[in-house]
């Protein structure tokens, strides 16, 4: 989503005030980078000189921590999906697959004489 109407304290982000705190903490930029709050002399676009953009690559174009994650599990239940050549084609290695794994109950265990 991005970023616009930059006031001292927030900014619109898609149609909801967000305050640059929130934004540092929960939101990242599309690139992965972090966001930053900073003060412009030189850009009057802003009214109050205030700004945040991503200290990697200065966009402002940001994406919230849960919805990227969501994203990654997705494109990665979407790979495994995938035939190997085909997931192999696009850069997918798939991690590798543990041993047969020992089934163990849960239950009580059995009862020990004394």
């Amino acid at each position: 989503m991005l970023a616009t109407d930059f006031t001292r304290d927030d900014c619109l982000v898609g149609k909801t005030r967000r305050t640059y705190k929130t934004l540092t903490l929960e939101w990242r930029c599309v690139c992965g980078g972090t966001l930053t709050e900073q003060w412009s002399d030189d850009i009057n676009q802003y009214p109050a000189h205030w700004l945040i953009q991503c200290a990697v690559c200065g966009g402002q174009d940001f994406i919230h921590e849960q919805e990227c994650a969501r994203q990654e599990c997705e494109a990665t239940e979407v790979l495994e999906g995938l035939p190997a050549e085909l997931a192999a084609a696009m850069g997918y290695t798939p991690p590798p697959r543990r041993a047969s794994q020992e089934i163990v109950s849960i239950l009580h265990p059995e009862p020990v004489e004394i």
